[in-house]
């Protein structure tokens, strides 16, 4: 399919501490983004001094001292929006990478061909540690819109990312996925969801504490019927190229156990890791 008025491609992506993948990252993204603008919030593990390696990335500031996500993403749209042109916006944490060829699918032309408003929703494979299993999102995730410069509202927590209104047209992807590269760290992500759950409890009160542990706890009951195996061409179109994306390395101290936002109590217990890694 050919290509007109081929817009700017633009990756936008919080960080704060994410130096355990972010090379991997920025690697992986600089194959097929235009620019990376990366919002830095207080690193203090080596982030940003990966992140200026790439001659594709803008690093700009989030100097915000609470968690808000409206505002990391509004700060993340606006800088995208100094970049003169037609804009596609695809919006990925520092844990998520396109899975294997999208460069090659229908979808990624559609994408580019696509009106301005198009907001696209893609799935997570939420893969395991070793990368060998993976459990797929059951819902889409609106991160990506040909930019119309609408404002940006968002919500507190799991926001979407990119402007989405209710007449937004949604273009449910299912050829083009996202690797989601939380679960591969366990202890870390264990750390992160003790760390929302808190966050939610303090922020949404209102909700009860069963509501949010189940938010947060789905993970160990995924085990039983929807593990299924990874496919080998989500990785070998890096692997090609030298970037080794089923290597990535664990990490044992997270800024979730050590942020001074909130003090926080928990039950100690031993963690839970699936045999089936």
């Amino acid at each position: 399919m050919s290509i007109e008025n081929k817009p700017v491609i633009i990756c936008l992506t919080p960080v704060r501490n994410e130096a355990w993948i972010l090379d991997t990252f920025l690697r992986c993204t600089s194959l097929w983004a235009d620019y990376i603008i990366v919002a830095d919030q207080h690193s203090n593990d080596g982030s940003r001094e990966i992140a200026t390696k790439y001659e594709k990335v803008i690093l700009i500031e989030n100097n915000s001292e609470e968690y808000n996500e409206p505002e990391r993403q509004r700060l993340l749209i606006y800088a995208a929006r100094k970049i003169k042109g037609k804009r596609l916006l695809i919006t990925l944490d520092a844990d998520e990478i396109f899975a294997g060829n999208f460069l090659e699918t229908e979808e990624w032309s559609t994408m580019l061909n696509s009106e301005e408003g198009t907001v696209f929703g893609f799935h997570w494979i939420n893969l395991l540690p070793s990368c060998k299993k993976f459990w797929k999102s059951e819902g889409y995730f609106p991160w990506a819109i040909m930019d119309d410069n609408s404002n940006h509202r968002g919500e507190e927590i799991h926001s979407p990312r990119v402007p989405v209104k209710d007449w937004s047209s949604i273009v449910r992807l299912q050829q083009i996925n996202v690797l989601h590269y939380q679960y591969t760290d366990w202890q870390r992500m264990e750390s992160k969801h003790r760390y929302y759950q808190c966050l939610e409890r303090l922020k949404f009160p209102q909700k009860s504490a069963i509501t949010i542990f189940r938010m947060y706890n789905h993970m160990y009951s995924i085990f039983k019927n929807r593990l299924e195996n990874s496919r080998d061409e989500w990785f070998s179109f890096y692997e090609e190229k030298g970037i080794m994306i089923r290597n990535i390395k664990p990490i044992f101290i997270t800024w979730f156990n050590v942020s001074n936002h909130y003090t926080f109590f928990f039950i100690k217990r031993k963690p839970f890791i699936p045999r089936i890694f």
